[in-house]
């Protein structure tokens, strides 16, 4: 065997003694963890249909972070902060659920609430227009895209008023047209 062999051999070892002792410290909490996370996002669920939104928060916090219930724990507690009108915390929850699923129309609908919520129209658009991107998968992502292109209708018309509620819609065809409500009626003879 050469020097570098040896060398090589004896990093290895090092290495695997390390990987081997991490799990031997880490691996039990975490095997604990994972069968936690189940029940503790079945609990968090429960509560949150029960409306009992801050005990939710907090079993839901309690699913791991790098469970498979991540996700689906984050998108339940921005759901519920949405609900206590912690609309900022629902917005941080619900993009750190979307970084973990991309492509799951609820987060993106729930993002798209809490933004129009926070008034941020333009953004919540883009979310809404995000879910109706994905084919619907089931009855309840249908459910989804119908809603979001209710809201999306709904804001369109928002968009077309102006800072003071009165309608940009242009006028009917022979209607006049006056320059503020308080202008006076001005009638030009032989009308």
């Amino acid at each position: 065997m050469s020097k570098w062999s040896i060398s090589l051999a004896a990093g290895a070892a090092i290495l695997i003694f390390y990987a081997v002792l991490a799990v031997l410290l880490d691996g039990p909490d975490q095997v604990v963890d994972a069968r936690q996370a189940g029940p503790a996002l079945q609990s968090g669920i429960d509560l949150f249909n029960q409306k009992r939104y801050d005990e939710a928060i907090e079993s839901l916090r309690q699913v791991p972070r790098g469970s498979k219930h991540e996700s689906t724990a984050k998108y339940y507690e921005g759901s519920a902060q949405l609900m206590l009108k912690n609309d900022d915390a629902a917005v941080a929850t619900l993009q750190e659920a979307l970084l973990l699923a991309p492509d799951d129309p609820q987060i993106l609908y729930a993002l798209g609430v809490a933004s129009f919520k926070l008034g941020n129209v333009k953004l919540a658009k883009g979310y809404f227009a995000s879910v109706l991107d994905i084919a619907p998968r089931d009855e309840r992502d249908e459910e989804l895209h119908k809603q979001a292109r209710g809201l999306m209708d709904k804001m369109a018309i928002l968009e077309r008023r102006d800072d003071g509620g009165q309608s940009v819609v242009p006028p009917a065809h022979g209607a006049r047209e006056s320059t503020s409500p308080d202008a006076e009626d001005k009638t030009v003879p032989g009308d």
